[in-house]
């Protein structure tokens, strides 16, 4: 069980960074000096969201195997 655990809280760690990274993204919430850290942001949602849907989708099958 404690390793069920920490996955959950990796879990809610990715999707906390997910959160934080959407929301100044839709608020536009960057200095007009550094104009590159939306783009890095918007990348980093892409890569994290498609790592986060993966991890899900394994940790499912996961499940279901130890459930057998």
């Amino acid at each position: 069980m404690k390793f069920i655990k920490k996955i959950d809280h990796n879990f809610k760690v990715i999707n906390d960074v997910l959160t934080e990274k959407k929301s100044a993204i839709k608020n536009n919430r960057y200095s007009k000096s550094v104009p590159l850290v939306r783009y890095y942001d918007q990348e980093l949602v892409t890569h994290l969201e498609a790592v986060y849907n993966i991890l899900q989708i394994v940790d499912e099958r996961l499940k279901k195997l130890e459930e057998k």
